[in-house]
């Protein structure tokens, strides 16, 4: 009776502990990719880079802002979608909330 009771306290611990696993390591792939690289693999394929508005490489809150915007982005995914394409710069709220943009490297080595 013992064991199970001690059972029951550990498992809601252990089941919220894997949901801030599950929220902060995508963060953290975001947030350390960008930063370091200034793009994630999934970008570097398609040969985008985030930059500010003044095609300047953002710092690390810019980046840790624009990683935690993407929480309730995800939870409202269908009036987001309307957001990008709609958008003067076709940004998403955490871009256009830390004025950085995802351009494409040849546009930006044309700037």
């Amino acid at each position: 009776m013992v064991a199970l009771g001690l059972a029951s306290s550990v498992v809601p611990d252990v089941a919220v502990a894997l949901r801030l696993v599950a929220a902060l390591v995508p963060l953290l792939y975001f947030v350390i990719a960008e930063h370091y690289y200034q793009t994630t693999p999934g970008k570097r394929l398609f040969g985008l880079t985030v930059v500010t508005l003044d095609g300047e490489r953002p710092d690390l809150l810019t980046h840790i802002v624009r990683g935690m915007t993407r929480i309730p982005e995800a939870m409202v995914l269908v009036p987001y979608l309307f957001v990008v394409p709609f958008s003067q710069r076709k940004q998403r709220f955490g871009d256009m909330i830390t004025e950085t943009l995802v351009l494409r490297r040849s546009d930006l080595d044309r700037r």
